[in-house]
């Protein structure tokens, strides 16, 4: 027996599959906060409808919004690894507009 599945069933497929193995699904990060020169940055992740994950972030009384990577590749993570992953795109992006 063979199946047929249009594309778009195939990355439906493929997403539930990368969730469903995932390390841990449950450890999806949502929001948190450390400290960057003195200052204390507050973050939250949404992943859009586009399947990219985005932080945003407060830095010195201002609201800014970062990129951080794809959905698939964020899930794949674990707790602390998303964490360091959203610190570090957000630090990037401090110092880019810093400049």
């Amino acid at each position: 027996m063979k199946y047929i599945l249009t594309e778009d069933q195939l990355e439906k497929l493929l997403k539930a599959s990368l969730k469903r193995h995932s390390k841990d699904p449950e450890s999806n990060i949502t929001s948190g906060m450390f400290n960057f020169d003195g200052f204390i940055v507050k973050y939250s992740v949404s992943i859009r409808g586009d399947g990219y994950v985005y932080a945003n972030y407060t830095y010195q009384g201002q609201r800014f919004k970062v990129h951080i990577m794809s959905e698939e590749n964020f899930i794949q993570l674990d707790k602390k690894e998303q964490e360091n992953s959203v610190e570090f795109r957000i630090k990037k992006d401090i110092e880019k507009k810093s400049k």
